[in-house]
């Protein structure tokens, strides 16, 4: 805008000319506001599934707990008590973190059977250690 104004002046070009051409492109910048308004937010990207390296690095009475806490509030359909659930473990163990997350995205998508998929592949992960 500066240079524009800057060159412009040098050019001899008028006032009103000046003027011609913000306004121009303030109808261009509200033209892009309102494309990316109808595009939206992005979504935010879902919480990769832990491996199973990571689910073993759970401690175990924390992984028994989790599965059975989880298991209990699917059973029941409460979304916001695994949600809960999910974030007092992960306030205990940071290895139980990015399972924590996934337990909360899947909470707020209702897929209480991939829940309860995630919850048995942990139980399986500290049988086998």
């Amino acid at each position: 805008m500066e240079k524009l104004v800057k060159s412009g002046m040098k050019k001899g070009l008028s006032k009103q000319r000046l003027n011609q051409i913000f306004v121009e492109l303030k109808k261009a910048l509200q033209a892009a506001l309102k494309s990316v308004r109808v595009l939206g937010h992005p979504a935010p990207a879902k919480p990769a599934k832990p491996s199973a390296a990571a689910l073993a690095e759970i401690p175990s009475e924390l992984a028994k707990e989790a599965t059975d806490r989880i298991r209990d509030a699917v059973e029941m359909g409460d979304v916001t008590r695994v949600k809960s659930i999910a974030d007092d473990l992960k306030s205990r163990s940071d290895a139980f973190a990015p399972l924590g997350d996934k337990f909360i995205q899947m909470a707020e998508d209702f897929d209480f059977e991939g829940i309860l998929k995630l919850a048995d592949q942990l139980d399986k992960s500290q049988k086998s250690i």
